[in-house]
């Protein structure tokens, strides 16, 4: 994993993952307004965060399915967190990642696929999965494949 570098962007650097589970990583996700805070997602071990732009990490997991790998993270404009699973579908932290709750009802296929969920400027969360594309309103109240 690497940030980018103090000196106007120019070069990567990496951050320290001594205290992740392993350094391979799915998903990761800055705060757009603290960059001291970033979730990372290393393979099939749930979400860890760090308040420390990195130095550090923690599980941030509870509420999501255990040895499931989260493949993509995205934020809606109220800052609720979306992060969709390898099989479990897609799940909402409404606290900045430290608890999760499944969002799944109208999805039909739980198999999220890497990088295919993102956020809209009408609140409306798009994921992309093995059997087609789906729409989260800002409501909470799914939308059938498009």
């Amino acid at each position: 994993m690497a940030k980018t570098g103090e000196n106007g962007g120019v070069g990567w650097y990496p951050l320290p993952i001594d205290s992740l589970p392993n350094p391979f990583i799915f998903a990761i996700d800055a705060h757009p307004l603290n960059a001291l805070s970033i979730l990372a997602c290393p393979s099939a071990a749930g979400v860890y965060r760090s308040t420390d732009g990195g130095a550090t990490w923690r599980i941030s997991s509870k509420g999501l399915p255990a040895g499931k790998t989260v493949m993509a993270l995205t934020r809606d404009i109220g800052g609720n967190i979306y992060a969709g699973t390898n099989g479990a579908g897609v799940y909402k932290s409404t606290d900045g990642g430290e608890s999760w709750t499944a969002v799944n009802e109208g999805l039909t296929n739980l198999q999220i696929c890497l990088g295919a969920l993102t956020a809209d400027p009408d609140d409306n969360i798009f994921v992309g999965t093995e059997r087609g594309a789906f729409r989260l309103t800002a409501t909470g109240r799914p939308i059938s494949d498009f």
